[in-house]
């Protein structure tokens, strides 16, 4: 009952930023997973190294790192026990809406699939966190994002929702 992860959460930052930076057509440079987790870039590649060694992720020198299935399928575990301690500490605690991303990403790391699950059920399993975003679900996957991104529209262009329309 006690299920325990497969590494620690220095990791599961790596595999959770290179999921938040990728673009399918464009693997993630390294640089910009340095950047982002605010360290550096030789200390980045070396944990892409060991993330490579297991099978996380595809690295192409001078060009950037790929999650693989199982990779990915990580990454989306630990962006769905955030997210769902984002719903829990803004829901049911009244944590302000901006101070939960922080206090889950500590949360996160300390959560057993079991907790993880229990939690989903408490909340009536959300569709997405505060902030709008998709929940991945128990298996991995993450859910296809509804609307249209504000990068894929024009200046002045506007996309409209059934959800907006009353």
């Amino acid at each position: 009952m006690g299920q325990k992860r497969s590494f620690g959460s220095s990791a599961e930052m790596y595999l959770k930023t290179i999921a938040e930076l990728a673009d399918e057509r464009e693997p993630v440079p390294v640089t910009s997973v340095a950047d982002r987790l605010g360290i550096s870039t030789v200390s980045a590649s070396e944990m892409i190294h060991r993330l490579e060694a297991r099978k996380f992720v595809r690295h192409r020198p001078y060009k950037g790192v790929y999650l693989t299935e199982d990779g990915r399928r990580e990454a989306n575990g630990v962006i769905r026990r955030q997210r769902l301690w984002e719903c829990f500490l803004n829901d049911d605690l009244s944590i302000p809406w901006e101070h939960v991303h922080d206090f889950a990403c500590q949360l996160e790391h300390a959560t057993a699939p079991v907790v993880t699950e229990a939690l989903a059920d408490f909340l009536g399993h959300p569709a997405t966190c505060p902030h709008g975003n998709p929940i991945p679900t128990a298996e991995g996957e993450m859910p296809a994002r509804e609307g249209v991104a504000l990068d894929d529209l024009k200046p002045g262009e506007r996309e409209l929702s059934c959800a907006f329309i009353q």
